[in-house]
């Protein structure tokens, strides 16, 4: 799976992951969005999407989140959160730490690529 199908997949988990009455985030959610804004903050920080990719990406996740009735100034407020929160620890990660961590993450997109084409 590339990065990009990722962000699919994550908006794809949110819409299956529960019902619609517009509501604030419960946990199972507000760990969804956490997930998602993280993921989608790290490929930004490591290169792997460019800024408007991942606005797009955010549109999708937020789109998927509100066809389960949750509410958009709630939506908005964590995942504004979340990605500060990632970009705070981000930023006091050493060079090192970083660069292994954006390894990682092409390395497992790599991977689910490969799965994906062998299926």
């Amino acid at each position: 799976m590339t990065v990009g199908k990722t962000g699919a997949a994550i908006a794809l988990l949110g819409v299956l992951a529960a019902g619609a009455s517009a509501a604030p985030l419960d946990e199972a959610k507000g760990k969804l969005l956490t997930m998602a804004a993280t993921l989608t903050e790290m490929g930004k920080a490591c290169g792997h999407l460019s800024a408007g990719d991942a606005e797009a990406r955010k549109a999708q996740q937020r789109q998927a989140m509100l066809a389960q009735g949750v509410d958009a100034k709630s939506y908005d407020k964590a995942y504004d959160e979340a990605g500060a929160d990632f970009r705070s620890k981000w930023a006091t990660m050493p060079a090192a730490q970083q660069q292994r961590a954006c390894a990682d993450m092409k390395k497992i997109s790599e991977q689910r690529a490969a799965q994906g084409k062998s299926r």
